[in-house]
């Protein structure tokens, strides 16, 4: 499935709506994203999620493909198909096959319809802390005005690219490593002591308006 070189109908009116889940393991970072990440099920989503974390409910579930040629023919066909999907790719992971899967969430961003793009553990995929790749980039700095909404999650946060944070517009910070205790709080203005007794299911929900202190309840994927 060949990139557009522009996507279609920009709309610089959207929101960002781009969310950033972080935490340690267990901490329940996607949890975050089934529960707060507002995705109707008559939505078009895509996912790059190799451990299957967002199987969806039984009523809506995700179509995974472990070949890239079989996940990008099947990715084309439900966005011709002009009906809601779930389409997830769980093969192997690096981060030229991230750039591929960013280089096909490309392809279908359109101003006028909604676009749903989930990362499970983003750091596996990421090069390193500096700029991220150019389909990366153009997802995390310009989809927004494409009608495309990322969502990802990462256990290590010190390893994904700047400009993850630069272009989120919520970020969920859950249990984190002692040593990024600090950085957090200081970065983004967070209570330290908050977020240092963060257990798990519990988050700090950081915005430009400022920070709230969240508790989840556990769900089933087919309860949500």
């Amino acid at each position: 499935m060949a990139a557009k070189r522009n996507p279609p109908n920009p709309n610089h009116a959207l929101p960002n709506q781009h969310v950033l889940a972080l935490g340690a393991s267990g901490s329940g970072k996607s949890q975050v994203i089934r529960q707060l990440g507002d995705i109707p099920a008559s939505g078009r989503v895509m996912l790059f999620d190799p451990s299957r974390d967002h199987a969806g409910p039984k009523k809506n579930p995700t179509h995974y493909f472990d070949k890239r040629s079989e996940f990008a023919l099947a990715l084309g066909q439900a966005a011709a198909s002009g009906r809601p999907f779930r389409v997830g790719y769980d093969g192997p992971r690096s981060p030229e096959i991230y750039e591929w899967w960013c280089k096909c969430a490309h392809a279908l961003l359109d101003g006028n319809k909604t676009l749903y793009m989930l990362t499970e553990e983003l750091a596996r995929v990421s090069k390193n802390a500096g700029a991220a790749l150019p389909y990366h980039g153009f997802i995390l700095s310009e989809s927004r005005k494409y009608g495309g909404i990322d969502q990802a999650v990462s256990q290590y946060p010190a390893r994904i690219s700047k400009d993850v944070y630069d272009n989120c517009g919520t970020l969920f910070f859950g249990r984190q490593a002692p040593r990024l205790i600090n950085r957090f709080s200081t970065d983004f203005d967070l209570n330290r002591d908050q977020l240092a007794g963060l257990k798990n299911l519990e988050f700090l929900k950081w915005t430009e308006q400022g920070s709230e202190k969240l508790t989840l309840q556990y769900k089933k994927p087919d309860q949500i």
